[in-house]
């Protein structure tokens, strides 16, 4: 239970709060209720998010190293995702000539320029029905 709670405490931390306000105001403060729920949600969503892709347990496919490669273990990176951004550690392996290198965990997450696919549809979708400022404010970005 303790782990549940640590787990989601901005929404535990929002319930107390929210119930304390209910006892001294009523349904008064219903106007702000969903918006710092949401909020609170989305930390923990988030904080969900990078434990689970942090774990060392989870299996990533392609997660070794190929002939020529070196691999650099545990390389912090920052991923953007509906829940707001994930600080992710997860081997890079470069080749010797300057091409570049691969993340496994990138990719079989389907990342798409630094964002989750969930984030990078509805960004393509804000776009497509919104003009790019207008897009860009109704996603918060």
């Amino acid at each position: 239970m303790a782990v549940v709670q640590e787990q989601f405490q901005e929404t535990t931390r929002f319930l107390t709060w929210a119930k304390e306000q209910l006892a001294i105001t009523g349904a008064a403060v219903m106007g702000c209720l969903e918006e710092k729920l949401r909020e609170a949600v989305r930390q923990d969503a988030r904080r969900c998010l990078e434990e689970l892709l942090n774990d060392p347990a989870v299996q990533v496919p392609g997660d070794h190293t190929r002939a020529g490669e070196s691999c650099h273990a545990g390389r912090v990176n920052t991923v953007d995702s509906l829940f707001g951004p994930l600080t992710l550690r997860r081997n890079y392996y470069s080749q010797p000539d300057p091409t570049g290198g691969r993340t496994p965990l990138d990719e079989s997450m389907g990342v798409v320029e630094g964002c989750t696919p969930g984030l990078a549809r509805l960004m393509c979708r804000a776009g497509a029905l919104e003009p790019y400022e207008e897009a860009s404010q109704s996603l918060g970005i």
